[in-house]
């Protein structure tokens, strides 16, 4: 697979240890490629697995990870992704390097800042990646820990809340980069403001990352302003860097629209490599939204159907693109749209019912919500635009031809006139009844859902289980008494806590008050961990990391924060961990809910053999109801771990206390006993494998 090469640059690790997962599907490579890490970054502990799933089963056992390095399978190449995103909730954004076979181009919009390579492997390039990201992983992380104590004698004062939401925002809007940019050598990174290209003189550092920067820049020779992308000068003698943003210039060059922003040239000055592209520095909707900007009902319409007009003309070129989101929209002072141009190589494979729900986020927050007529149709195709329709409402749009069809015959609407314009339409009365909005009635509750992207629910899982006074047997053989309390019969779903954000996006000020005490000041968000890419997908009853989820699946990714602020809006709390265990076990100390014999066909786990649950990863929180406790308390064995509110000393730091979790997970290959205890690293601790359930301790409403 690789040649062999000098091990002269081989030393040991000065900064401590380097740990390194190796993942790939070929027992040969994976040999290889093991041998190969283990000798160019000598000291370094690698491990290894043959897919995502076992990879994860090791990485979750690891106290530290500071690379990834994996083969692209064929087939569900998703997996490696969601790999890296697991990975990411537990130790962070780590280099990364991916291989496959073929064009890749496929593969960029999944890219994160890790370094693609082309299978079989140059030895010595991808050796290079090796020991550079070896020591700029050292370099981030010594600089961390100076950061930490350089922060230590600081007073606490009160935090400004609009200082922290900005700056929180600012971080969430840099580019993800694998390589600091504080490690890339003099003079070959960013270049300086007022530097020269060609015709260009550099008039602005806009943003960079670990392989270009991107600048306001001067074309001298027409007294032009422009946005100029240049990859970082260490890369110039790299062919694949140079040939990749080569071809994005070429593929975005050929766009001719004029609602999307126009490529001018691609040219190399003095070992840069750059292009040249239309400069849009109007507000993006995002940023309109955030402002709390209105727009009117009109003026809504237009831009929309002028941006569903300009995707249309991609996706009739068969051009490849980025799907667009209301980051990359930008709105001119005459009202008129322009859209950062996303195309990227490769056969077209765009999802536009999921486009067109982007499109959905983007618009809704503008939308004036104080009136009606018009404007309580433009809610009504919001709901539409996120694959839900009804009677009320009109079918489902999910496809931009849809959308322009429904744009057309709202401007007709608003206007009280005939549509016009390129996405003007002759409509049937079939027609009109299929796609457009029928009806003058909308209920208030499809309005109030929209903000979180859809109006569909998923079940109720409102009903909560009393567990009796009395006592119990704890862990082992302690007798522990415990006053009578109300669990949730099943872990928290994601439907449910859909509504616990809309609750909050509705009233902010109610942020804070379902925060803990402790909460720290820079925590803006409730959302979890890659919440908007899979809430999506369970909206839609889609597959998300290769596996089916829908809005009955239980909430993953939220951190103990998070579960807290969902359990006290409830009106509850999080359950003790003897409270836990009282109910998962019953009063007899069974080790299992249905008794002491471990049944893997009875919960959803990730033991391989002899395991009769047929879910890859996560499951409905109903689909398996023989996971029944004596109290008949749904889940407990498996599906995802929960959070509890007790807390304890860190196994590895005795001044830090840490919340407790208990139960197994998907993900879980062993150790299923009810009586384990699993101490999180942080309560910012998240991964897809966790969840939660609330209780109380008066019976709820319903029950009294």
């Amino acid at each position: 697979m690789m040649t062999s090469s000098s091990d002269s640059d081989s030393q040991p690790i000065p900064d401590g240890r380097f740990c390194v997962l190796v993942v790939d599907e070929s027992t040969t490579r994976l040999e290889a490629m093991v041998e190969l890490v283990s000798r160019r970054l000598f000291g370094a502990e690698v491990s290894h697995a043959q897919d995502a799933g076992q990879a994860w089963a090791v990485a979750s056992q690891l106290d530290r990870l500071d690379m990834i390095v994996s083969s692209i399978p064929a087939e569900n190449s998703e997996q490696v992704f969601f790999l890296r995103d697991q990975v990411a909730g537990r130790f962070g954004v780590l280099p990364g390097a991916f291989y496959g076979e073929g064009d890749m181009s496929g593969h960029y919009d999944r890219i994160h800042g890790e370094q693609l390579f082309f299978q079989p492997l140059e030895d010595e390039a991808f050796v290079v990646w090796l020991q550079n990201s070896r020591k700029e992983r050292h370099a981030q992380l010594a600089a961390t820990e100076a950061a930490a104590v350089q922060a230590l004698p600081v007073v606490e004062v009160e935090p400004v809340q609009a200082l922290t939401e900005t700056v929180a925002a600012e971080v969430q809007a840099l580019p993800v980069a694998a390589i600091p940019l504080a490690a890339i050598p003099e003079g070959e990174g960013p270049l300086e403001v007022g530097a020269h290209l060609g015709d260009y003189e550099l008039k602005r550092l806009i943003e960079a990352n670990s392989d270009w920067a991107l600048y306001d820049a001067e074309q001298k020779g027409i007294n032009r302003t422009v946005n100029l992308k240049a990859l970082h000068r260490f890369h110039r003698k790299d062919p694949e860097k140079v040939n990749a943003l080569l071809r994005e210039a070429q593929c975005r060059a050929v766009v001719n629209h004029p609602v999307i922003a126009l490529v001018y040239e691609a040219n190399q000055e003095n070992g840069v490599n750059f292009y040249a592209r239309e400069r849009v520095d109007d507000p993006s909707l995002t940023e309109l939204a955030d402002r709390g900007e209105r727009f009117s009902d009109g003026a809504v319409v237009a831009f929309l159907s002028a941006v569903a007009d300009a995707l249309s003309y991609l996706i009739e070129n068969k051009m490849n693109f980025r799907l667009v989101t209301g980051d990359m929209i930008r709105i001119g002072r005459d009202g008129h749209p322009k859209i950062i141009n996303t195309v990227i190589s490769g056969e077209l494979k765009v999802d536009e019912a999921e486009q067109v729900g982007l499109l959905a986020d983007a618009v809704f927050p503008l939308l004036t919500k104080g009136r009606y007529g018009g404007e309580l149709a433009l809610h009504a195709l919001m709901v539409r635009m996120h694959g839900q329709g009804d009677a009320k409402v009109g079918a489902a749009i999910v496809s931009l031809a849809q959308l322009r069809v429904a744009l057309d015959y709202l401007g007709e609407k608003l206007s009280g006139g005939e549509a016009s314009g390129a996405t003007k339409r002759t409509l049937s009365p079939a027609l009109i009844a299929a796609l457009v909005i029928g009806g003058g009635v909308l209920l208030a509750g499809i309005v109030a859902g929209l903000n979180m992207g859809a109006a569909k629910k998923g079940k109720a899982f409102d009903y909560m289980v009393q567990i009796p006074a009395g006592e119990f047997i704890y862990q082992k053989d302690e007798k522990v008494d415990l006053k009578q309390f109300w669990m949730d019969e099943y872990e928290v779903s994601i439907g449910q806590y859909a509504d616990f954000l809309t609750s909050v996006e509705a009233d902010r000020d109610s942020f804070k008050r379902w925060a803990h005490e402790n909460q720290p000041a820079v925590k803006i968000s409730y959302q979890p961990l890659n919440w908007e890419k899979y809430y999506r997908a369970a909206v839609k009853g889609k597959s998300y990391g290769g596996t089916a989820i829908d809005l009955d699946c239980p909430v993953m990714g939220v951190d103990w924060w998070d579960a807290y602020a969902y359990a006290k809006w409830r009106g509850g709390r999080l359950p003790t961990e003897q409270e836990w265990e009282k109910a998962a076990r019953g009063t007899d100390g069974n080790l299992y809910p249905w008794g002491n014999e471990l049944d893997l066909s009875r919960f959803n786990s990730g033991a391989s053999e002899g395991s009769g649950d047929e879910y890859k990863h996560w499951a409905p929180v109903d689909a398996l109801q023989q996971d029944q406790s004596p109290y008949h308390v749904k889940g407990m064995a498996g599906n995802v771990s929960e959070w509890t509110d007790s807390w304890e000393t860190h196994p590895d730091d005795p001044d830090k206390q840490v919340p407790i979790r208990r139960g197994s997970s998907f993900q879980t290959e062993s150790g299923f006993e009810l009586t384990n205890r699993r101490s999180a690293k942080s309560p910012e601790d998240s991964n897809l494998s966790v969840g939660f359930r609330t209780v109380r301790s008066k019976a709820p409403p319903a029950a009294q």
